[in-house]
């Protein structure tokens, strides 16, 4: 009794609330109607307004069109001539449009001649006033009757002829009856009573239609209304007004300034009962279905009240059901109204969560979460079998390049053949799915570690490959981490992370290969964490110290410079090297905190120098990383730098290598140039070592080379060594650059540098590194 009892309340809600929502909806509606239809005469006055804009751009293109004919003509060279001969041969090879009565040539003597072979006298004709003695360029006259031609009502289009002084030394004009202008008046159908005009800016007829109420002649002003001023009314451009015709008719005149025109205007007359019935006809009609349409709410309010709160509960316990995490659960269909509906769309929204869950959209593969449900069973299986079981996770390298040159549609394109090709080279009791972003997971198995290798570099080889989709050309490299399923692993998730510590090592390397996990791989990984995390704490604990060593001139001995050198001081790191900790710091990035640390401070310290050794022209070199240097930021860093500290920016050399130089040229060059503007010196490490294009030494605004040590340990026992060497040095010098020698050891190392007139040497034959504080009073290196 009590559920029957909550039942009829349900429904008497529903009711109430339907009542409700009707009443609110009839008013709401009724409101918005009214104010719309407030609105609606503005709307159908805005068209009528359209209407007539559009007229007079149409005419005012032809007399736009006209007039660009005459300055072409007016620019030929037979018509500056001004020969009469000339004319006269000139004019009946001209190709006229069929409109066009004739064409003149006037002299400033105001006598022309005609193409139809007429001597014709302008003097008191507009023209020839407003080019001849007023100096206009072009004029269009107003209707007239010419006295040469037995014509209706014509209007000459006239361009001046101006010599290479811009003088004005004659004019040529064409005589165009005004009919073509009826055409665009008669084409105006706008209702049983509408009536079209072309009017002056006095109120005199250009043009009119043919059915005109009003007696209209072409030259006489219009006389179609008794309370109207029309040199009132066309005070600017386009607008409407509303005045009473001498029939005592309520009308309203819409008009629009004719470009290109002597001021006229093209104006249509409409009877505002034409618009305000049309009007008022609209409101009645959608009153009425308002109405109607309000009853059939209300009577439909009451049928689906009651038939709705039947399977409403059974609904709401299924939705309920869903919430608590039952994937399975399925609602009624068979209702036949929107709640059947909403049965069937639940359905389905559980089978796409149910997909969302489980599957991937992109390649409609299994995702992780599929993956790991099922794996646990597939590898009981595979032992079973006597298999062994192996998940490999593969990467694609670099994808998201491929997402930010050729778009993310290709880049599912990529994954979705991949993902294909991948399915093709699995057994089907193996599995792949798509993990995130650019990887997938694959189960496979074999009966041996060698044929799992041996797959697994079968998998490696097909993904690294080229794809041709869509006209382009993807050119594939993969990284695959792999981990077998061995004796005291409990869990997928335990080989899917060994899977991906190979993945990560693999991708530390440089990518394009496969690594399979073993027990040094984890615990390099989890040393390489170990430093990453001392790293993130290195600056704010002053961990970090420079060293400098000193930069020798090779001619006069003296210290010109000193290279920057970054040491870590840490009690658990004290075996690491600087280059192995610095690989590090920029595969996380931290590499950019560390770089403008190591800035600054040797900036600083430079400073401090130029004054406490006297040495104004002191240089501090610095080196810069990758990821530094493809800062957009990073002029800006310098700049700011250098303010910081007051250190001059031609005091500071910054060392980048030739693989920073020779990617991205364009945009290195732009830095560089811009690094030259405020003073700062540019030199290329290590080199000799790169695969650097000469061509962009002719480029870059490049002060240094400084020849790789590996160079300087073998002088004296490889002599394809010493010819690189001298080469260096030579190139450097024919630049117009500087060649510092890195890694100088020995006496004979220096003694073979200064024959070759090496610029600049460094090394521990001169100085070892050096704290900043025994600098102070080593400006000179003795012998």
């Amino acid at each position: 009794m009590e559920k029957v009892t909550h039942m009829k309340s349900i429904r008497v809600q529903m009711l109430v609330y339907l009542m409700i929502g009707a009443g609110i909806l009839f008013t709401g509606m009724l409101l918005f109607i009214n104010n719309k239809l407030s609105d609606l005469p503005e709307v159908i006055t805005e068209q009528y307004q359209e209407v007539t804009e559009a007229r007079a751009n149409e005419l005012s293109h032809e007399l736009r069109g006209y007039m660009k004919m005459l300055q072409m003509v007016s620019q030929s060279p037979e018509l500056k001539k001004m020969d009469i001969t000339t004319v006269k041969e000139y004019l009946p090879d001209l190709v006229l449009p069929e409109i066009m009565r004739n064409m003149t040539v006037i002299w400033p003597d105001a006598t022309g001649w005609s193409s139809v072979d007429q001597w014709v006298d302008v003097r008191d004709q507009e023209q020839y006033l407003n080019i001849i003695e007023k100096g206009e360029v072009q004029w269009i006259s107003q209707p007239f009757k010419s006295p040469y031609i037995e014509e209706d009502w014509v209007i000459i289009i006239s361009h001046s002829i101006k010599n290479e002084r811009q003088q004005n030394i004659g004019i040529v004009n064409m005589v165009v009856p005004v009919g073509f202008m009826n055409r665009i008046v008669e084409d105006v159908r706008l209702g049983r009573d509408t009536q079209a005009w072309i009017i002056s800016e006095e109120g005199n007829i250009v043009s009119f239609s043919p059915d005109a109420r009003y007696e209209a002649v072409v030259g006489q002003p219009l006389d179609a209304y008794k309370d109207l001023s029309v040199n009132s009314l066309f005070q600017q451009p386009s607008g409407y007004v509303e005045y009473t015709s001498y029939d005592d008719e309520e009308m309203l005149m819409f008009f629009h300034e004719i470009l290109h025109s002597p001021n006229w205007y093209f104006a249509i007359a409409v009877p505002a009962i034409e618009i305000y019935g049309e009007v008022n006809s609209i409101a009645n009609a959608v009153l009425a279905i308002l109405l109607f349409g309000s009853f059939l709410i209300i009577v439909f309010a009451f049928f689906y009240a009651h038939s709705l709160s039947r399977p409403i509960l059974a609904l709401q316990k299924v939705f309920r059901e869903a919430a608590s995490g039952n994937l399975n659960i399925r609602a009624d269909e068979t209702t036949p109204n929107e709640l059947g509906e909403a049965g069937k769309n639940f359905n389905q929204m559980i089978y796409k969560i149910r997909a969302l869950t489980y599957y991937d959209p992109i390649t409609n593969l299994t995702n992780y979460n599929g993956f790991m449900l099922e794996v646990p069973h597939i590898i009981e299986q595979m032992k079973k079998e006597d298999k062994l079981p192996c998940i490999a996770i593969i990467s694609i390298d670099g994808f998201k390049r491929i997402n930010s040159i050729s778009g993310y549609e290709s880049g599912d394109q990529v994954l979705k053949h991949l993902a294909r090709r991948l399915e093709s080279m699995t057994d089907r009791d193996e599995m792949v799915a798509r993990h995130f972003g650019d990887e997938f997971i694959l189960l496979i198995s074999a009966n041996s570690v060698k044929d799992i290798e041996k797959r697994v570099h079968l998998f490696w080889k097909h993904c690294s490959t080229i794809l041709h989709l869509r006209d382009n050309e993807f050119v594939l490299k993969t990284s695959i981490g792999a981990a077998f399923c061995e004796q005291g692993i409990s869990t997928a998730e335990e080989i899917f992370n060994r899977a991906t510590l190979a993945k990560l090592s693999i991708k530390q390397q440089g990518g394009n290969g496969f690594q399979f996990y073993n027990k040094a791989l984890e615990e390099q990984i989890m040393e390489e964490q170990t430093i990453e995390n001392h790293l993130h704490h290195a600056i704010e604990r002053k961990e970090f110290r420079l060293v400098y060593q000193p930069i020798v001139n090779g001619e006069r001995g003296t210290v010109e410079a000193y290279e920057a050198l970054l040491r870590w001081n840490h009690p658990a790191h004290v075996n690491l090297g600087v280059q192995q900790m610095i690989q590090i710091a920029e595969q996380n990035g931290q590499i950019l905190e560390i770089g403008s640390w190591v800035l600054e401070e040797a900036c600083r310290q430079n400073q401090k120098w130029r004054k406490s050794l006297q040495k104004p022209d002191l240089v501090i070199c610095v080196n810069v990383s990758a990821l530094q240097f493809e800062q957009r930021t990073f002029t800006q860093t310098i700049r700011e730098t250098l303010r910081k500290t007051g250190l001059p920016g031609h005091c500071l050399e910054l060392e980048i290598t030739e693989r920073i130089a020779m990617t991205g040229m364009e945009e290195k060059l732009e830095k560089m140039k811009e690094l030259k503007e405020m003073g700062v010196r540019m030199a290329i490490d290590d080199f000799g070592t790169g695969y650097s294009s000469l061509s962009y030494f002719t480029r870059y605004p490049i002060d240094t080379l400084k020849i790789d040590k590996s160079f300087i340990n073998k002088m004296g026992e490889d002599q394809g060594a010493e010819t690189i060497v001298n080469t260096i040095i030579n190139m450097a010098h024919s630049m117009e650059m500087k060649a510092v020698a890195e890694g100088v050891e020995t006496r004979e190392q220096m003694d073979y540098l200064l024959s070759k007139k090496c610029d600049f040497l460094q090394g521990y034959y001169l100085s070892k590194p050096m704290e900043a504080k025994v600098v102070d009073g080593t400006s000179q290196i003795n012998d």
